[in-house]
C-alpha cells in the first residue's frame, strides 16, 4: 500500500513538472508568434509602410522634363528656319558662283589672282567685244589658235578695236565644260608656264571673255590687257 502511494505522488509529481516545463518552453514561442503576428498587422506601422510603397509620380518631374524637351525642340526648329541663315548662303553662292559662265570665268581668275596679291580684273566692253568675236571664230572653224581666221593677232584686234594697251596676253581653250575646269587647265602649269602667268600678271587690269560652241564643244578666250594712262 505504501508504495502504491509511492508511486501514485511520484506519478503525479512528474505531470506537475512536465506541465510546467511544457508551459516553460511553448509559452515564449506562442508569444513569439502573436508578437510576428501582431507587428505585421499593427496598425500603428502600416501608415508608414504603405506612403513608402506605393510612391505616385512627381507631377513637378513631369513638367520638368517638358519645360526641357520643348524649348530645345522649338530652339532647334528656330535655328534651322531662322531667316539669318538664307542670305549668308545667298551672299556665298554670289560669291562663288552667278549662273553666268563668263562671270564665273572671271570669279575663278579673280580668286587666283588673289592669291598672289594681285587687284581683281574688270571686264573693259572692247575687250569683251574682241574675245567673244574671236570666239566665235574658233568655233566657226573649229580650231584653236590666237591668230584668227582672217590672219589677225591679238595685238591686231586690240589696235583695230581702239584700245592702247602696255601688255596684254590671251589665254584660250577648248573641251572643258565649266569655268572652274579651263581655269583650272590654265593654271595647272609651272609658275612660268604662259597661261598661269598671264593671270597672276599683276599689271593687267581689264579683261574680256569669249564662250562660243561648235557640236557642244565650249571654246574659250580670256583676254587681259594692261591699258596706257
Amino acid at each position: 500500500m505504501a508504495n502504491s502511494l509511492r508511486g501514485l505522488g511520484l506519478l503525479l509529481f512528474g505531470l506537475v513538472l512536465g506541465v510546467i516545463i511544457g508551459v516553460w518552453w511553448v509559452a515564449p514561442r506562442l508569444n513569439g508568434t502573436v508578437i510576428r503576428f501582431e507587428s505585421a498587422t499593427n496598425p500603428t506601422t502600416s501608415p508608414s509602410a504603405l506612403p513608402t510603397f506605393s510612391i505616385t509620380p512627381d507631377p513637378s518631374a513631369t513638367t520638368t522634363i517638358a519645360a526641357t524637351t520643348t524649348p530645345s525642340l522649338a530652339a532647334s526648329a528656330t535655328s534651322q528656319a531662322s531667316p539669318t541663315t538664307s542670305p549668308t548662303i545667298q551672299v556665298t553662292d554670289s560669291l562663288t558662283s552667278s549662273g553666268d559662265l563668263k562671270l564665273d570665268v572671271l570669279l575663278a581668275v579673280n580668286r587666283e589672282r588673289q592669291k598672289t596679291d594681285c587687284v581683281a580684273l574688270v571686264f573693259e566692253p572692247r575687250l569683251q567685244r574682241i574675245a567673244q568675236a574671236h570666239a566665235d571664230d574658233m568655233a566657226q572653224h573649229q580650231k584653236i589658235d590666237h591668230v584668227s581666221s582672217d590672219g589677225r593677232t591679238y595685238s591686231e584686234r586690240l589696235e583695230q578695236a581702239g584700245y592702247q594697251f602696255i601688255r596684254r596676253g590671251e589665254n584660250i581653250s577648248a573641251w572643258f565644260a565649266t569655268p572652274e575646269e579651263v581655269v583650272a587647265q590654265w593654271m595647272d602649269e609651272p609658275v612660268d608656264g604662259p597661261h598661269r602667268a598671264n593671270i597672276t600678271n599683276c599689271a593687267y587690269r581689264h579683261v574680256g571673255i569669249g564662250l562660243a560652241y561648235a557640236e557642244d564643244r565650249p571654246y574659250w578666250v580670256l583676254d587681259m590687257a594692261e591699258p596706257k594712262p
